[in-house]
């Protein structure tokens, strides 16, 4: 799959916004609960259990470099073959960024 045009329009979307604060939010979350991710996340990853579950609720929040999740995996006793079945199923996607893998 290629997503280098979605990826285009999501930079030239955020770049015409530098210095402006971008809100996204639940109704029901106060504010002051609500943040932005704008940097890297590093790889602090908690991992409850099931290491392919794990893998899909954090990727549902937002993308993880691939660094991040080689570290979740290695935490979970388990491969990248975990990875290569959710991009199998297409519940998973690569996207490259800036010359990082996610």
């Amino acid at each position: 799959m290629d997503y280098s045009d979605e990826s285009r329009g999501i930079a030239e979307f955020l770049g015409a916004r530098s210095g402006q604060s971008l809100h996204s939010y639940s109704h029901e979350a106060p504010a002051e609960s609500c943040g932005i991710l704008i940097d890297h996340e590093g790889n602090a990853f908690a991992f409850p259990g099931n290491v392919e579950e794990d893998i899909l609720s954090i990727t549902t929040v937002h993308p993880m470099r691939e660094e991040a999740v080689r570290e979740l995996l290695r935490k979970a006793h388990a491969d990248w073959s975990v990875v290569e079945e959710l991009l199998r199923r297409s519940l998973l996607i690569e996207l490259d960024y800036n010359g990082k893998k996610f």
